[in-house]
């Protein structure tokens, strides 16, 4: 599909941490809040319909886990990740 439509399936804003240790800031938010978060390469992806409320509740929540919030559109990164579970980057490590 083309690309914009492929982003549009996963919302219009999309929530980004950066953080230190990305498996288990997504795993204290999973099991604190029930929220799809997918960690990879030092950040948390939140999954569709999540806004920037749960990102503020994330932040009082893990204050000394989050470095960074970003809220945006998604990306074709954002849509692969979410139909493959890999980041773009995971398949270059053999290069």
């Amino acid at each position: 599909d083309a690309p914009e439509t492929l982003k549009g399936e996963l919302g219009a804003e999309q929530i980004t941490l950066e953080t230190g240790d990305s498996a288990a800031l997504a795993a204290a938010i999973r099991d604190r809040f029930g929220f799809d978060a997918r960690a990879g390469d030092g950040l948390v992806r939140l999954g569709t319909g999540v806004g920037l409320a749960a990102g503020e509740k994330i932040l009082a929540a893990f204050p000394d886990f989050v470095r960074a919030l970003r809220l945006g559109r998604p990306t074709l990164e954002d849509v692969f990740l979410e139909r493959t579970g890999h980041s773009l980057e995971d398949g270059e490590e053999g290069n």
